[in-house]
C-alpha cells in the first residue's frame, strides 16, 4: 500500500506532457521583417522590422504587457501594446485607454468572433473557414487559419452594414502574414502592400516567405505525401530545391 502511495506522487509531481502547448506570439527574442511595396509602384519598396525585447515588458493599471518594438535606425520605438492568454492575444490602445481582442489562434473551423479593427467602434465578424497544422523552421508545430471578415456594424453587433469580406490568415505564433501589427482586414486598409517576411527568435528561423510567395513553411499531411514536379513527374524525395506539388498544394523547397 506504502508503494502504491509512493507511485501515485511521483506521477503527480511528473511533468504536464507539452505536446499540446501552444506557439506564444509574444515572446523576447523574437523578430519580424515586414516589407511593404506600393501599390502600382512596385519598385518603391519598404523594409520594417519589430520584435520584443526584455525591456518591453511594461504594467498598465496592474496589468502586465508587452511592447512590441519597431527597430528605427538605433532606436527602438513602441507601436503596439499586447498581452497574451491561452493562444489569445489581446492588445491595449492608449488611445482609449482600454484593451480589445487581437488575435484567437484557439478558432475552430466555422467559429465566428466579433472583433474589432484597431481602436475604431466598428464590430466586424471573422469566421475561421480552415484551419491546419503546420511545421515550424525549430520542427515544432503551430496552427494556420484561414479567416473572412464581413463588414462592420455600426457599434451594434446584431446590425450588420453591405455584404464586403476580406480574407486574412493567421498562424499562431506568428499572427497575421502581413504584419504582427494587423488583425484583420489585411492590406485593405493602406495604399501599401505588406507581407511578413521572415520571424525569427534569437538566431533562429521560425516563420519564412518566398520570393515566389509561398510560405517555406509544411503542414504536417504534406511532409508525408508523394510529391510531384510542375509537369506531374514524381520528384525524389532528396531532389534539389524548386516548385513541388504535394497533396494538390503548391509549394517550395530550399
Amino acid at each position: 500500500m506504502k508503494m502504491e502511495k509512493t507511485f501515485l506522487i511521483l506521477m503527480l509531481l511528473l511533468p504536464v506532457n507539452m505536446d499540446a502547448q501552444m506557439q506564444r506570439f509574444i515572446e523576447p527574442g523574437k523578430t519580424w521583417h515586414v516589407r511593404g511595396q506600393v501599390l502600382y509602384r512596385p519598385s518603391v519598396v519598404t523594409d520594417e522590422y519589430y520584435c520584443f525585447t526584455e525591456e518591453s515588458d511594461t504594467l498598465i493599471d496592474n496589468v502586465h504587457y508587452m511592447r512590441l518594438f519597431e527597430v528605427n535606425e538605433d532606436k527602438l520605438e513602441t507601436v503596439a501594446i499586447y498581452r497574451e492568454e491561452e493562444g489569445i492575444v489581446y492588445r491595449y490602445y492608449p488611445e482609449i485607454q482600454k484593451e480589445r481582442l487581437y488575435y484567437d489562434f484557439t478558432l475552430s473551423p466555422q467559429e465566428i468572433i466579433n472583433i474589432h479593427f484597431n481602436s475604431v467602434d466598428d464590430v466586424f465578424a471573422s469566421e475561421a473557414t480552415s484551419t491546419d497544422i503546420l511545421r515550424l523552421g525549430d520542427g515544432t508545430q503551430a496552427r494556420r487559419t484561414q479567416l473572412v471578415t464581413r463588414s462592420a456594424t455600426d457599434g451594434d453587433e446584431n446590425t450588420w452594414i453591405g455584404s464586403a469580406s476580406w480574407n486574412d490568415v493567421w498562424i499562431e505564433g506568428i499572427g497575421n502574414i502581413v504584419s504582427p501589427r494587423v488583425n484583420i482586414l489585411g492590406n485593405s486598409w493602406t495604399g501599401m502592400y505588406f507581407t511578413v517576411m521572415s520571424v525569427t527568435r534569437g538566431g533562429e528561423v521560425l516563420y519564412s516567405h518566398t520570393p515566389a510567395g509561398i510560405a517555406d513553411i509544411s503542414t504536417a499531411k504534406d511532409a508525408d505525401g508523394p510529391a510531384y514536379d510542375i509537369q506531374g513527374r514524381p520528384v525524389p524525395q532528396d531532389s534539389k530545391h524548386g516548385f513541388i506539388i504535394r497533396n494538390g498544394r503548391k509549394m517550395w523547397r530550399k
